[in-house]
This record gives structure tokens, sequence and C-alpha cells, in this order.
């Protein structure tokens, strides 16, 4: 009995961000979808084995398609656990992670026809409250957060309902009108941005993002900057699965659109928990090919994006391999780029060094790392 409480006690005070989604366990393996979650490798196979896509307690659902190592995440789980003294996590096997799985697609399953039970019966149980939005479903985590609370409480703000109406809807005029509406309200009521950024509105947002009228990207792009301005909004950004969407437009979206999208990636880069999924979803060869963008804010934000980013061993890695050092000792030479430009060049070498001066020689010109 001491033993089971103790276990009990040890799981609650675990990292959410180190807990797999599906088994609800420390990770052993973590592996990131393109997504941008985190799954035990072994949950993600037995999930593509038996064809089954959940839906995660923040509303969101993963894409499978690619499957990546996330070595960050394993070692920083890894050092948690030595330094709280708890058991580093066993392997999950196929077989085990298969039962969980099947017992996820029951249970979602069974979610589903409450919510539709619920849902026949609200006209003659008008006066009785609907259970699916105010009773935790048996299987989820038995602690809370706010992002589950805000998916039991989609309908709460009328106000927030009408606009991701407006935002989808089939007239064009319309979602200009909502989304710089939106974009207002982002901008100048801070107090608003944790309350709208819902899965919901994340999902009207991902596919306004990549559409081809100039003002609902533009627009769309820079409510996302405004919401991801707050610290709590970030991780629930990126595991929304909207990067992809914004590395779309760094790659071929309109120029005001992609200097938004530079803006984006700074700020949900500046959160430890995003650096290396961004990373993985393929944000660096255009945020490095942007250094050369005519726009001095793209410039400016791609500059700060890579360089909170390179503060990742697999993201620097991977920008060596871009060629990122020739680039920046090119824009370091060429003698256009403004001080605090080459100030984040400088700042870039000096991490990947290790070293906090050191001679760096490129063709005739030699530049003092200090």
């Amino acid at each position: 009995m001491e033993s089971l409480l103790l276990s009990q006690i040890i799981k609650a005070r675990n990292p959410r961000e180190f807990l797999c989604p599906i088994c609800e366990c420390l990770m052993n393996d973590p592996v990131i979808v393109s997504s941008g979650h985190s799954f035990e490798r072994s949950c993600v196979q037995a999930c593509n084995s038996l064809a089954f896509i959940p839906t995660l307690m923040d509303g969101t659902i993963p894409d499978f398609s690619t499957v990546i190592p996330n070595l960050a995440l394993k070692s920083a789980i890894l050092n948690w656990c030595n330094k709280n003294s708890v058991k580093p996590p066993q392997a999950l096997d196929f077989f085990s992670a298969e039962k969980l799985v099947r017992a996820k697609m029951d249970a979602q399953q069974e979610e589903k026809g409450l919510i539709q039970s619920s849902e026949e019966s609200v006209d003659t149980t008008a006066s009785t409250p609907q259970l699916q939005f105010t009773t935790r479903p048996s299987f989820c985590p038995s602690s809370s957060s706010s992002s589950e609370m805000e998916t039991l409480n989609l309908n709460s703000n009328p106000e927030v309902e009408e606009l991701i109406t407006k935002l989808k809807s089939p007239q064009v005029f319309e979602i200009e009108e909502a989304v710089i509406s939106l974009r207002k309200i982002t901008r100048t009521e801070e107090d608003t941005r944790v309350e709208l950024c819902t899965p919901r509105l994340l999902s009207v947002l991902r596919s306004l993002i990549n559409s081809r009228y100039t003002n609902i990207q533009v627009n769309s792009t820079a409510c996302l900057v405004n919401l991801s301005l707050e610290k709590v909004n970030k991780v629930k950004i990126v595991r929304s699965g909207i990067v992809p969407a914004l590395i779309d437009v760094l790659k071929g979206g309109f120029p005001e659109a992609k200097e938004h999208a530079c803006g984006a990636i700074f700020s949900l880069a500046l959160e430890d928990h995003n650096k290396t999924a961004i990373g993985v979803l393929g944000a660096l060869p255009p945020l490095l090919h942007l250094l050369r963008s005519q726009s001095e804010w793209t410039r400016h934000d791609s500059a700060l994006a890579l360089y909170h980013l390179s503060l990742v061993q697999s993201n620097r890695s991977k920008l060596i391999k871009l060629g990122a050092v020739p680039i920046l000792l090119g824009l370091i030479k060429s003698g256009h780029m403004r001080n605090r430009f080459c100030s984040y060049y400088v700042a870039w070498l000096r991490v990947w060094t290790g070293r906090p001066q050191c001679w760096i020689r490129a063709g005739w010109t030699v530049c003092w790392v200090c």
C-alpha cells in the first residue's frame, strides 16, 4: 500500500512535458513527430500499427508522418531523474504500448458516444449539465492543467465564439474584418492573450496563415506573434501544430507575412522546450535564407530566432551542416550589416566555438570574436 502511494506521489510530481501523452509515464525513448509533439517511440509505433490518431488533452491532433529521436528531451529527463532521486524510466515494449493504445481507442470512442448522446438529449434535458464538459474522463491524468480546463470550457466566452465563427466564414471580407479585429485585440489588450489562445482558435489561424489573400495571411501571422508574447502560450502554440504553417510562410509567403513569421518563430524559440521541435520541423534553412532579406525587421528577427535556436546542440549541428558559418562570416565581411546584426552573428560564433575569444580566418579577413 505504501509503495503504491509512493508511486502515485512520484507520478503526480513528474513534469508534464516529460510524460508521454499516451502512456502518461516518463519517456524512456522520446521522439518528436511532425506536429511538434513528443511521445514514447513504442506508443507512436503502436498508433501507426493500429491506424489510430489520438486526440490529446489540449484538443490537438498529432501528426505521426515523421518520427525523429528527441535526444535533448531524453537527456533532460535523465538529468531530472538523477537530480530528484527518481528511478530512470524503463523501456516500454511494443506489446505493452499496443495494449495502452487499444485502451485509449476504446476510451476515446466511449467519450465520443457520451458527447453524441449528450448533444441528442440537450433539447429534452436542457436543465441537466453536460457531464463531458464538467467531469474529467477516467483515462485522463489525475492532475489538471490550464489547457485541459480550456478544452472543457470552449463555449464559455460568446465573444470568442463569435470571432471564431467569423474567421471560418466563407466570405473573404468577413474573414479579413475578423482577423484585423483579432490582431488589434491581441496587440492592445494583453490580458486577453491567454484566454484567446485556445486549440480552436489556433486551428483556425493555422489555416488562415497559408491563405492566398495578402491581408488574411499578414494579419493572421501577426495575431500569432501577439499571442506568442505570453510565456504560457508558447509551448501550447508549438504543440498545436502551427509551426509547419509558419515555415511555409517563411519559404513562400508575402513579404510582410514573412516578417511576422520570423517574429513568431523568434518568440516561440525563447521557450527552451520549443527549441528542438522548431529545429526538427525545418525552420533553420528558411531562417538562414532570410538573413539576406531586404526587410530589416525580417533580418533582425530571423537572426534572433537562429541565435536562440542555436543554443541547443542538435540545432547547432544542423546549422553547421547547412553552411551557417561561411554565411555568417560573409555577412560580417560584407560591411552592409548594421552593428547590431554583426553582434548577433558574433554571438553565434562564440556559442558554437565554446570559447569566449577566438580567431576566425575567412579568406583575407580575420574577425576577432570577443
